[in-house]
């Protein structure tokens, strides 16, 4: 509560992700896999952050975020991957659009 404000006299620029998750170890080591996995499913695609609390979450550039979930996330990325591949071509909105795809058979997108 009485910190000082540091400014660095230099900002290097970084191409690391910003990734959060749960502080116990086994859920470090699963996101750092979970991790793994997404950015090769969707390369070209670049991560910008991943979320793994409750429910894994991507954000993906420009701006699309992708909520998971807590189970069958491969599946639903798959589901995505499908959506936004075909979604893309139609609607340029969709570069910057919220996918829920916790849905069973669907998914939910919002911009």
């Amino acid at each position: 509560t009485q910190g000082a404000l540091f400014i660095p006299k230099k900002i290097t620029p970084s191409d690391v992700i910003l990734a959060r998750s749960k502080p116990d170890k086994n859920t470090i080591t699963q996101l750092y896999a979970d991790f793994q996995y997404y950015r090769s499913s969707v390369d070209p695609m670049v991560i910008k952050t991943f979320s793994k609390t409750n429910i894994d979450q991507l954000t993906l550039e420009p701006n699309v975020t992708v909520i998971l979930g807590y189970q069958k996330q491969k599946e639903r990325l798959d589901r995505f991957l499908k959506a936004y591949s075909e979604l893309k071509k139609k609607n340029r909105k969709v570069k910057q659009a919220t996918f829920d795809m916790r849905y069973p058979k669907g998914f939910a997108l919002s911009y």
